[in-house]
């Protein structure tokens, strides 16, 4: 039944987690492209965008799986625990 409980809680902790923590490195990508913008050079601000997006892209690629890890891993047994207690 804990199992159950673990894995239910896992769901529902990465489905708040997860697209949360894409808002804010969009958020943070953005601000940055903005920053970037401000090149005197077009073909300089082109490629530090794209280097941003390909920075975000990367990140994005990490993100669920340590998300996932660090989730199922640490947070969902203790709030099992919190719960359980």
């Amino acid at each position: 039944m804990v199992s159950l409980i673990v894995i239910l809680i896992f769901l529902f902790i990465l489905a708040i987690f997860y697209p949360f923590a894409l808002i804010v490195l969009s958020f943070g990508a953005f601000f940055v492209k903005i920053i970037g913008r401000k090149a005197v050079d077009e073909e300089v601000e082109k490629v530090r965008i794209k280097q941003i997006d390909l920075a975000t892209d990367r990140i994005k690629e990490h993100l669920f799986t340590v998300s996932v890890v660090l989730i199922f891993f640490i947070i969902a047994p203790f709030v099992v625990l919190y719960f359980w207690l």
